[in-house]
């Protein structure tokens, strides 16, 4: 077993370690680039989440307009109705009106 100078790194076996400095720039450059294809990866799942956000609002959109228009219609159909009950009910009371003048009438010309 060598003796190893002091203020010297030296492996369990005693002897010099090699340079790592390779070994570090290699280990380095993997994690970067591991590092680079998360943030790719990363970028492509938020830019599909955008894509289905995006068409999830239009479909929403979609269902909303259909609805509204269902919902407009009836209510339409519902003040319509509203307004024949009002017109058929002016209508008897005129009609009742009038026959209440013509009773009234054919009274005083009886009684005069």
């Amino acid at each position: 077993m060598k003796a190893a100078p002091k203020n010297k790194p030296f492996d369990p076996e005693g002897s010099y370690p090699k340079d790592p400095t390779e070994n570090v720039r290699d280990l380095m450059a993997a994690a970067v680039q591991r590092l680079d294809d998360l943030r790719i990866a990363e970028a492509h799942r938020i830019d599909g989440l955008l894509h289905l956000r995006a068409e999830h609002v239009i479909e929403i959109a979609g269902i909303r307009d259909h609805y509204s228009r269902q919902l407009a219609e009836a209510e339409s159909k519902r003040l319509d109705a509203i307004r024949a009950v009002d017109v058929n009910a002016r209508a008897i009371d005129n009609e009742r009106a009038a026959t209440a003048q013509n009773l009234l009438a054919s009274q005083t010309t009886i009684t005069a």
